[in-house]
C-alpha cells in the first residue's frame, strides 16, 4: 500500500497482522470484521492473505466471489496451499493469486492450473529487507561473539488443529528447540562466546519456551526476545536458525546465515530456497 499511495485503502485485520499494520502504516485502523461484506461491496479490489490456519482470508474469498467483486490472495510462503483455500470442506480460490518469487511461482502453477497466477516482487521482503541492512550498520560487533537467532513456530498447535495429533507432523517446536540446544552444546569451544536469542512466534503464549533461557556457560547465554522487532532481531544476529518459518528467507535475503534444525530432516520440507543450510551438520562454530 505504501508503494501504491494514489489507491484509497480499507483493512479488516486480525491477530498478528493488527499489530503489524499499525507499526508499518503509523497507527491504521481496523475495520470491524462484522463489517466485511459491506466492505466488499464498496471494493473494487479485496486483497487477502494466505494464513492456512485463519477462517478470516477464507471467508472474505468465498464472500467476494459470491458478491462477484474481483478477489486477490497473496501467497506469502510454499507450503500448504490446498489448505490455505479450504472453507468448510470447500475449496474456495480467489479469482488471481500473487507470489514473491519463482519458487512459489512454480508450486502454485503446479498446484491451480486453472487459476491465473501473477508474479510480482515481495514488497513485504523488499521493505523487511532494506530495514535490516540499514540497522545493521549502526551494530557493534563484539569481538569473539556469535549472535544466533533462534526461530520459534507453534508445529504441535497446527498439528493438532489439522490431525488431530500434536506429533503428526513427526516432531514438536519442544524436540526442535531441544536437539538446537543440545547440538549447539557440542559445537561451542573455548575460543568463542555465543549468544542465542530465542524469537517465539506471535501468536505462542509468553514463557512458553523460559526454561531454555539462561546462562549455560561461560561461553553460551540464551535469552527470550521480549517485544523486539523482526528487523531488530535479524540486524543483531549473525546466524538464524529455524524449521519452516517465513523469517528464513527474510533472513536469508539480508544477507544473513540461515540454517534449518529439524529433528529426522536435512532440511525444511517447506523452503525450497538455495542458501539454506542444514544446522545438523555443522562441526565447528
Amino acid at each position: 500500500m505504501r508503494r501504491n499511495p494514489g489507491n484509497q485503502y480499507r483493512f479488516v485485520l486480525d491477530g498478528p497482522a493488527l499489530k503489524v499494520f499499525k507499526r508499518k502504516l503509523n497507527g491504521v485502523k481496523s475495520d470491524r470484521r462484522e463489517d466485511i461484506n459491506r466492505l466488499i461491496e464498496e471494493s473494487d479490489l479485496v486483497l487477502t492473505g494466505s494464513g492456512w490456519a485463519s477462517n478470516l482470508e477464507k471467508y472474505a474469498i468465498k464472500q467476494s466471489k459470491s458478491r462477484r467483486t474481483k478477489v486477490a490472495t497473496f501467497l506469502d510462503h510454499w507450503c500448504n496451499y490446498q489448505d490455505r483455500f479450504q472453507h468448510s470442506g470447500e475449496l474456495v480460490l480467489p479469482d488471481e493469486i500473487w507470489v514473491g518469487d519463482a519458487y512459489a511461482l512454480k508450486i502454485a502453477e503446479e498446484t491451480f492450473r486453472n487459476t491465473p497466477i501473477r508474479l510480482i516482487e515481495n514488497p513485504y521482503l523488499m521493505d523487511i529487507r532494506d530495514e535490516i541492512k540499514l540497522l545493521g550498520k549502526n551494530r557493534v560487533d563484539q569481538a569473539n561473539t556469535l549472535h544466533i537467532l533462534y526461530i520459534c513456530e507453534p508445529v504441535s498447535p497446527h498439528a493438532l488443529i489439522k490431525n488431530g495429533r500434536e506429533d503428526a507432523f513427526g516432531y514438536t517446536e519442544f524436540e526442535a528447540m531441544d536437539l538446537f540446544v543440545s547440538h549447539l552444546h557440542r559445537l561451542v569451544d573455548s575460543s568463542r562466546k555465543v549468544q542465542v536469542r530465542i524469537r517465539p512466534h506471535p501468536s505462542e503464549p509468553s514463557g512458553k519456551y523460559d526454561r531454555f533461557a539462561g546462562k549455560v556457560s561461560d561461553k553460551l547465554e540464551i535469552t527470550i526476545n521480549h517485544g523486539n522487532t523482526l528487523v531488530d532481531d535479524c540486524a543483531w544476529s549473525d546466524w538464524v536458525v529455524g524449521m519452516n518459518s517465513m523469517a528464513l528467507v527474510v533472513a536469508l535475503a539480508a544477507g544473513k546465515k540461515v540454517f534449518c534444525c529439524i529433528p529426522g530432516q536435512s532440511r525444511s520440507r517447506s523452503l525450497p530456497h538455495d542458501g539454506i543450510g542444514n544446522f545438523l551438520e555443522l562441526n565447528e562454530i
